[in-house]
């Protein structure tokens, strides 16, 4: 009697499966950022095409608010952390839509009632001038009171890129990098 040689993992097979593990890593990495984009946004089509490969995105146009804009995020699937949120903003404000919410209305605008059983998700503003007074600050805080979401942004970047790092939050929460690091 002869003996048979083990079988050889023929190419296609050895593809597939490194095809299999990457794919894996990719989607493990990735499962728990959803995307909010108004557009509005400056360079949206450059951010769309720079986002990781299967970042859920949720598109806001005239009609939506913040408000569904949030609730959208929070009942996706995907959603398990991390509500990324590009809008235009200045130093006490955000805008969504042809909508513009200040400290001032944003309670009126978030039903608290839809977040109340939100925990444990972080809405990360990429904004490089709402955090640096205190009218932007108190808009992020009356954002996290009425979502039950940690809110952070940055207060120290100079232009919304790779190198943004969250450095205010509203709960001591560390935020170490954005979505494209």
């Amino acid at each position: 009697m002869t003996k048979k040689e083990p079988p050889q993992l023929k190419m296609p097979k050895v593809i597939l499966l490194i095809c299999i593990v990457f794919l894996t890593l990719n989607l493990t990495a990735q499962d728990a950022d959803v995307v909010i984009v108004d557009e509005n946004f400056p360079n949206k089509a450059g951010l769309l095409a720079s986002l990781p490969v299967g970042t859920p995105v949720i598109t806001t146009n005239s009609q939506v608010t913040l408000q569904q804009a949030l609730e959208s995020a929070i009942t996706n699937p995907a959603t398990k952390a991390n509500i990324h949120l590009f809008c235009t903003s200045d130093d006490s404000s955000i805008a969504l839509g042809n909508q513009s919410y200040s400290a001032e209305n944003i309670s009126s605008s978030l039903n608290q009632n839809t977040f109340a059983a939100v925990s444990e998700k972080c809405l990360l503003i990429y904004s490089c001038s709402l955090a640096k007074n205190q009218e932007g600050i108190s808009l992020m805080e009356t954002i996290a009171d009425q979502t039950n979401m940690v809110v952070a942004s940055c207060f120290s970047c100079e232009s919304i890129d790779e190198e943004l790092e969250f450095d205010f939050t509203t709960s001591p929460i560390l935020i170490s990098s954005s979505l494209f690091k």
